[in-house]
């Protein structure tokens, strides 16, 4: 029978170690296909005793034996041992010191977690001699439950990448793997190699490829010449792409200058999903909430964090809101209209074209800011721009094509406006226990500590996979700090112009045109469900995939473990696997080239390459 055998080592008081092996071994078991509320209850139970060794069992170690029917964890450690085991399986009862209580650890839950989450909990304590914690999780009636997503995992399989690898240009210099937040890419033949099924069009890649070799693929501009009625979807980034000397109305005109018959913000619809967010979270529901208005994070957590779907904002994104509206408010015009996102963000491409919780998007064509930018530029250049003094609200402009706008420059957008930026979500918002994290590296770090459940205190989370924020798009033209400043310096002078020119000091005014009806916002929920994406799993038969799993750790001990990509996968865990899977062969590790070679390694067998 297949079975896999894992030791951790725990050292005394690291809180940087502290964690890891949970975090390991939730990878190993996603690649088992185990399903993710089981995988989180591991990850809970585990992540407590690592903690508990770490602070009071002057370190240790951890065993975890995966076998087909159970997976049994052991727990080691050379401390002091319990003196009562009842005392200590009490909710709140800890020996931690005032130091360890004032870092956020030591809340006496970490034994009642660890009962709470596994099917057996065996404790063996003797005063002065030390600490074994012994858990089993049970896995067949587990398995049976999971079988089916598994195996109709096809139906997730992607067709679309908005980030693509243009080959002549690619030097196969391995920057990429280290980046990618998925392992999606490997280096082959000299050649960086996209695993399509395991993107998730963060565009990464763009941001570290020194040579340029990864493309952001959107809508040509060409695209407008086969509609009647072309409605723009600006960003609120957009206005961040040039400075403050121009108004939100100049940038209003040029969009209609460059052949746009009418445009509508999509910072209207970041206001409409505040306000639904604000009706979700005063619901009981799953803490915490995570804001689901980046496509990345929605991706990242299908395949990486599946455990946290129900958490989700089961909310349509602000671009698709502001699409539905603005055909709405042109319904009536026979004409054939054609509704343009204008966007910095590679995976709102992907998102348009394959929607995630609904099932057509009302979007026809996603512009870049980068092809966007020049005709932008040139048409704001040929007329003089407001006195900034005047502020952004001006009249809505004339239009040039013949067509007279019927939607009107929105007025009290700043709430909306701030989404460009990381913290503007939570700005609009106005809740407390809430926490904006940006760049896609600190994403997974968060994600990790809620799904290892130490994180309690947080409501609600605003995640976005750019640096920055949306102002960070691998699209975008302005430099992101740049950008930033922007952004924030337009909305602070957005309302210093109203303030000046009202009576009454500004708070919050509802935008202008207004808001849909409480009722109505029902429209904007997801109408289908997000599920997981297995694209990790190693095979649909657990029994297969244990066995694969096994000869993974065989041959990943005989690898150097110094993870330098020279093989072309981004870790030895990667390349291990890629050898399992028959993507690689062990010869492809530089290290270990010279000793095949020469014939001398006798203890990697030609069996270790076969899946």
């Amino acid at each position: 029978m297949p079975s896999v055998l894992i030791e951790y080592i725990i050292p005394k008081m690291d809180f940087s170690a502290a964690g890891k092996a949970s975090t390991d071994m939730k990878r190993r078991l996603t690649q088992l296909g185990l399903p993710a509320a089981l995988i989180k209850r591991i990850a809970i139970a585990m992540y407590e005793a690592e903690m508990n060794v770490a602070i009071h069992g002057d370190g240790g170690k951890a065993e975890v034996e995966i076998l087909e029917d159970c997976i049994s964890t052991r727990f080691i450690d050379k401390g002091p041992g319990i003196a009562d085991i009842e005392l200590a399986m009490q909710e709140g009862f800890s020996t931690a010191s005032e130091e360890i209580r004032n870092m956020g650890f030591g809340a006496g839950m970490g034994l009642p977690n660890m009962k709470r989450n596994a099917d057996e909990l065996v404790i063996q304590s003797e005063p002065g001699k030390g600490t074994t914690v012994i858990m089993r999780f049970r896995l067949r009636q587990e398995l049976k439950v999971n079988s089916s997503t598994t195996e109709n995992s096809e139906n997730n399989i992607q067709t679309f990448h908005s980030v693509q690898l243009d080959a002549d240009l690619c030097v196969g210099c391995t920057t990429c793997i280290k980046f990618c937040p998925t392992k999606a890419i490997r280096v082959r033949n000299g050649k960086a190699k996209i695993f399509e099924d395991r993107c998730i069009d963060c565009g990464e890649c763009i941001r570290r490829c020194p040579k340029g070799a990864k493309k952001a693929i959107s809508d040509p501009l060409f695209i407008l010449d086969g509609y009647d009625l072309k409605v723009a979807l600006p960003a609120p980034s957009l206005y961040a792409q040039f400075g403050t000397i121009y108004s939100q109305s100049d940038i209003f005109d040029a969009l209609h200058r460059i052949g746009f018959d009418e445009v509508f913000d999509v910072a209207w619809g970041a206001i409409v999903v505040t306000e639904i967010t604000r009706s979700i979270l005063a619901k009981p529901g799953p803490v915490p909430r995570i804001s689901s208005a980046c496509p990345v994070i929605v991706r990242l957590i299908q395949q990486r964090f599946p455990s946290l779907i129900p958490n989700l904002m089961p909310i349509l994104p602000p671009s698709e809101i502001a699409a539905r509206e603005a055909r709405k408010r042109l319904s009536e015009i026979p004409r054939k209209i054609g509704v343009f996102f204008l966007s910095p963000c590679t995976a709102k491409v992907t998102a348009v074209r394959m929607p995630l919780g609904y099932s057509k998007s009302s979007i026809d064509a996603v512009i870049s800011f980068s092809d966007i930018f020049l005709p932008l530029k040139r048409a704001l250049e040929e007329r003089k721009p407001l006195s900034p003094s005047k502020g952004f609200k001006t009249s809505v402009p004339q239009a040039f094509s013949g067509h007279s706008p019927i939607l009107p420059m929105m007025e009290n957008l700043e709430p909306g406006m701030g989404w460009a930026r990381s913290d503007g979500e939570l700005d609009a918002l106005q809740i407390p226990d809430s926490v904006s994290v940006d760049g896609i590296s600190n994403v997974i770090d968060l994600f990790e500590a809620i799904e290892n459940g130490n994180i309690e205190s947080i409501r609600y989370i605003e995640a976005l996979a750019c640096p920055g924020g949306c102002v960070g798009g691998p699209m975008a033209v302005e430099n992101p700090h740049i950008a930033r400043s922007n952004m924030r310096q337009r909305c602070q002078k957005d309302n210093l112009a109203a303030e000046a020119n009202s009576s009454v000091l500004k708070t919050m005014k509802p935008p202008s045109p207004k808001l849909p009806e409480q009722e109505e916002l029902q429209a904007y929920i997801w109408t289908e469900p997000v599920s997981p994406k297995p694209v990790l799993v190693l095979d649909a038969d657990f029994s297969k995939a244990l066995e694969m799993a096994e000869k993974i750790d065989a041959i990943r001990a005989k690898l150097p473990g110094i993870d330098c990509g020279a093989c072309g996968a981004p870790d030895c865990d990667c390349f291990a696997e890629d050898i399992v899977r028959g993507f690689a062969s062990i010869e492809e590790c530089r290290l270990l080239e010279s000793t095949f070679r020469k014939g001398r390694n006798e203890n990697i067998r030609p069996e270790d390459q076969q899946a």
